[in-house]
């Protein structure tokens, strides 16, 4: 997870040998921790042993800056989470 634009870009990989579908949520932090987007994730397929490319976008598009972003995500076989920077420009 990472990247700048206008758009979150997000790379789910699928390391098991079952289809799982998995939705979720993106929490985006400014510098001092707020919370200032939450960007929904409708339920999207990521198939056995493969990636999955989505971009997220804020509406409205946030102000320039970098962010802290943390990705929960559950699906059929778990929960799962991820934390990682988005720099806007």
């Amino acid at each position: 997870m990472g990247g700048g634009g206008g758009a979150l870009p997000l790379l789910l990989e699928n390391p098991g040998n079952v289809l799982e579908r998995v939705s979720g949520e993106a929490r985006v932090f400014d510098g001092e921790g707020r919370e200032v987007a939450r960007l929904p994730l409708e339920e999207v397929p990521v198939f056995p042993g493969g990636y999955r490319e989505l971009a997220l976008r804020p509406d409205p598009p946030l102000p320039r800056g970098r962010y802290r972003v943390a990705l929960i995500l559950g699906g059929t076989y778990g929960r799962y989470a991820a934390e990682g920077t988005w720099d806007v420009p």
